[in-house]
């Protein structure tokens, strides 16, 4: 079926008579009642409704060898503090528990931030490797109690 202007006028001219239109385009308008229904009962099916969750982690310090952090949400970004000083593209940090490899973005020499992980539901180990400017190879676990 196609719909013409005038088709489309005859229709929306039907549902509300009390509200002339002068053209297609006017019809379409926010304040058209047929758009007004529409948007006030459409909402975006997809986007989960959270609070953004950002937990700081120290890398490469000798008392961190393995942590444990808990959050309520599906995703976290990390923010990631180095003790010492790695080669440039030396970082890389990996969900073992669901395979989610993170974008490290690097913010300072010794900070970087992650972009958003995702979690399973329960504990999830996230390895993060590093290799610093001597070129040993650190690995540190972090596990995360999440309630998603």
């Amino acid at each position: 079926m196609i719909l013409t202007a005038s088709t489309l006028f005859s229709i929306t001219e039907a549902d509300s008579e009390d509200t002339p239109a002068l053209s297609p385009a006017e019809m379409i308008r926010v304040s058209s009642p047929v758009v007004s229904i529409i948007s006030k009962t459409r909402a975006p099916a997809s986007i989960p409704e959270m609070k953004p969750e950002i937990l700081n982690v120290r890398v490469n310090c000798a008392e961190e060898k393995k942590t444990q952090q808990n959050s309520l949400q599906p995703l976290v970004m990390l923010n990631l503090t180095l003790c010492h000083e790695i080669k440039s593209t030396g970082v890389t940090l990996t969900n073992r528990t669901n395979g989610f490899k993170a974008q490290l973005f690097k913010l300072t020499a010794k900070n970087y931030r992650t972009d958003f992980i995702q979690l399973s539901k329960g504990n999830n180990i996230l390895v993060i490797e590093s290799v610093l400017k001597d070129g040993q190879k650190k690995v540190q676990t972090l596990e995360i109690l999440s309630g998603s």
